[in-house]
C-alpha cells in the first residue's frame, strides 16, 4: 500500500507499507524524507526479481514530474523475510 500524500517525513513525501493482509498489521513502513517526492503513487510486487526467494517490488516518486520540472524515480525496493 503507498501513500504519495504522506507527510510523515516531510511535507508530501509519501510513504509505502507491506500490510498483513490477514489483520491489517504493517510488517514494513518506507518513509521518504524528501518535501514533495510523493513516493508512493504506485507501489507493485514484481516477484523474487533477485532471485532470493523473496518477493520484491517497486515505488515510484514522481516529485516534480507531477509540475512537468523533473523527471521521476522508480526504486526497486528488496524482500525480505516477514515476522
Amino acid at each position: 500500500m503507498a501513500s504519495y500524500t504522506s507527510s510523515a517525513g516531510a511535507e508530501f513525501a509519501g510513504r509505502a507499507l507491506v500490510i498483513n493482509g490477514a489483520d491489517g498489521t504493517t510488517f514494513r513502513a518506507i518513509t521518504s524524507t524528501i518535501a514533495n517526492d510523493n513516493f508512493g503513487v504506485d507501489a507493485l510486487g514484481i516477484g523474487g526479481a533477485d532471485g532470493d526467494g523473496f518477493t520484491d517490488f517497486v515505488v515510484t516518486a514522481v516529485g516534480q514530474a507531477f509540475a512537468g520540472t523533473g523527471p521521476g524515480v522508480v526504486y526497486v525496493v528488496k524482500g525480505t523475510e516477514l515476522p
